[in-house]
């Protein structure tokens, strides 16, 4: 629109003032594109320490909203707004969480560590499972030796 406002203003006007114009809105549109360009699209695949894809695993960029999830082969595509200082937080259920810095990379392959948590006691209720200690009510526990002992019906 800019270039046909000012063709129109400059019909009658000097060769040599077009040419002006022309560079002036030239440079204004390289200037504009090379901001918008800083957008980056990243690809990578994510996988486990033993190789199988991690399916439906989340890659977040830290500090946005903007996030995707690897598909069935653990590929994973997603655009970043700044390449050169963002970072990309990848999770996966029993997995340790990793933040990789992107860097102006096309390409981050991820392989993902088994998270190790310690176990507390724990009680099946008919609802679900709580800590023992979090438990208000009376609690018995039946040992396996004792279990052996029940006669079996069937």
């Amino acid at each position: 629109m800019i270039v046909i406002l000012a063709h129109y203003q400059l019909k009658n006007q000097p060769m040599k003032k077009m040419k002006k114009i022309f560079l002036l809105t030239t440079f204004m549109v390289l200037v504009f594109s090379t901001f918008a360009q800083k957008e980056l699209e990243v690809i990578g695949k994510i996988v486990d320490t033993e190789g199988y894809e991690a399916i439906g695993a989340s890659v977040v960029v830290k500090g946005t909203k903007l996030g995707t999830v690897s598909n069935v082969e653990g590929n994973y595509s997603i655009k970043v707004p700044d390449g050169k200082n963002a970072v990309l937080v990848f999770s996966y259920v029993g997995m340790e969480s990793q933040e990789i810095s992107v860097n102006n990379q096309h390409i981050i392959n991820v392989k993902l560590t088994p998270k190790s948590t310690m176990l507390e006691e724990v009680v099946a209720v008919g609802y679900g499972t709580m800590r023992r200690r979090d438990i208000t009510g009376s609690v018995s526990s039946v040992d396996t030796k004792e279990l052996e002992k029940v006669p079996v019906s069937s």
